[in-house]
């Protein structure tokens, strides 16, 4: 396998999961938007399920004898990315505060966003840092058993 074809293979595994991530805010949002009662703006829903439950998803992809060093790599990069999700949970309650300002201030709104933004590329990054960090440390069999899970979760 070539570098190119294995970066090909790491940079489809964390495409699926940014956009598994972005579907289940989307989702958040719309439900919000239906009338639920919690939400990416409730802080009550941050998003650390959902994430342990896709890369539990793709742990179960690998062979047995690879998963731990997935596990190990996520535990080293745990820290990080659990202040991040912390971030992103701060940052969603920000945006609900501006949204209930009286009187409205659509720039406030505006910048809570961005930031919320921020967050989202931030966590998103650190996630993405472990996960390119485990494959290099897989056999190529792992690496391609990643990127099927990877094609899969399109």
């Amino acid at each position: 396998m070539t570098l190119s074809r294995r970066w090909a293979l790491i940079l489809g595994l964390l495409l699926a999961l940014s956009l598994a991530m972005n579907f289940f805010v989307g989702g958040l949002v719309a439900g919000r938007a239906m009338g639920f009662k919690t939400g990416p703006f409730s802080g009550q829903i941050g998003g650390g399920q959902l994430l342990q439950f896709t890369l539990k998803r793709i742990a179960k992809a690998l062979p047995a004898d690879e998963r731990p060093i997935l596990r190990q790599t996520l535990r080293s990069h745990r820290a990080t990315i659990e202040a991040r999700l912390a971030g992103l949970r701060d940052a969603r309650l920000v945006v609900a505060e501006s949204l209930r300002q009286e009187p409205f201030q659509p720039a406030q709104l505006n910048v809570a966003l961005a930031e919320l933004r921020s967050s989202q590329a931030a966590l998103q990054e650190g996630i993405m840092t472990a996960l390119a960090e485990a494959a290099g440390k897989l056999s190529p069999e792992g690496r391609r058993a990643l990127a099927e899970w990877g094609d899969r979760s399109r």
